[in-house]
């Protein structure tokens, strides 16, 4: 900008215009050239283009008719585009996937009933399904034929939950859902350098369980994925690049008794879902909010035994 001044100032001089009359005009010239130039100018955040005119060259006029700010170039509408088209593949794929939560195939006669008389409540579990140890659930299973399926009975407190229904503390399932995808989300939150969690609920229902004096449930599911950087201390973003490293559905169902709220979580890979949804929601099905009164002379003998399970039909174990 010097330069040019110190030009227009000697061009001036050199034909008779006085200095300070010269170097006004070549202010007014250049100013008026930074403003035609800083219209087009393409910002960039993060890879968002927000302007899309590419910046003017010195000397290079705008077009005739051209006002204010400059239309978009043939690149970022062709990036509009083919963000405008992923968009739309991914609400068509979003509303391609449908769950009613309803299942029509029978309990297998070989599976385990478990129950806790102390808490009363009552739960199906297939065979190959173990109960294990864990820290903060008050029950746990695991399908040994595959460790990414496992189930676990969560209780709120006897002493401060107040509780009254589903629809009065949580409101419609939906919004449970969105309250349900916060709590998960919370719950898996890492201090891991390049770690990204995003989740949705994929469904979410209100079902009224006859088995259980028609007790109101709230039926959801929600998808977790997990995004984590190979090299977490690289310095710039293309040598943080993130990674798929986990994808996980979370089958819930949640009932209220006695002022306390009672939720059974299963979890399982997004990929094996589909394959065993039929399981999955035949233990969601029978989770009921008291204790199975089919063994009334075993319940005497387990007087201060928190849990038994056994064989549907049979005898306790």
């Amino acid at each position: 900008r010097r330069c040019r001044v110190g030009a227009a100032r000697s061009d001036a001089e050199a034909g008779g215009i006085p200095s300070n009359a010269g170097a006004e005009a070549a202010e007014r010239k250049i100013a008026a050239a930074f403003s035609r130039r800083n219209l087009g100018l393409a910002l960039s955040a993060g890879g968002l283009v927000l302007h899309g005119r590419p910046p003017l060259a010195w000397g290079e006029e705008a077009q005739e008719g051209e006002a204010g700010v400059a239309a978009p170039s043939s690149a970022l509408a062709s990036t509009q585009e083919a963000t405008a088209g992923d968009a739309g593949a991914a609400t068509s794929a979003g509303q391609a996937f449908f769950e009613d939560f309803k299942t029509s195939a029978p309990v297998p006669t070989d599976w385990y009933e478990f129950e806790d008389l102390y808490d009363d409540y009552f739960v199906l579990t297939p065979p190959e399904w173990t109960q294990v140890t864990t820290a903060g659930a008050d029950m746990c299973y695991r399908n040994i034929e595959n460790v990414e399926q496992n189930m676990f009975v969560n209780l709120s407190s006897k002493s401060f939950s107040k509780f009254t229904s589903l629809a009065q503390d949580f409101g419609t399932p939906q919004e449970c859902g969105e309250v349900y995808l916060q709590k998960y989300l919370g719950e898996f939150m890492s201090t891991r350098i390049g770690i990204r969690r995003e989740g949705k609920v994929l469904a979410a229902s209100e079902r009224v369980n006859s088995d259980d004096s028609g007790r109101q449930f709230y039926d959801l599911l929600i998808n977790i994925t997990s995004y984590a950087a190979r090299n977490q201390y690289g310095i710039t973003s293309g040598e943080r690049v993130q990674e798929k490293e986990w994808d996980r559905y979370f089958l819930t169902t949640i009932g209220i008794q006695g002022e306390r709220l009672f939720e059974l979580r299963l979890q399982c890979a997004e990929e094996d879902y589909k394959k065993d949804r039929e399981t999955l929601l035949a233990i969601l099905h029978s989770f009921a909010l008291q204790a199975n009164s089919d063994f009334p002379e075993a319940q005497k003998e387990l007087r201060g035994r928190k849990k038994f399970q056994s064989i549907i039909g049979s005898a306790p174990i």
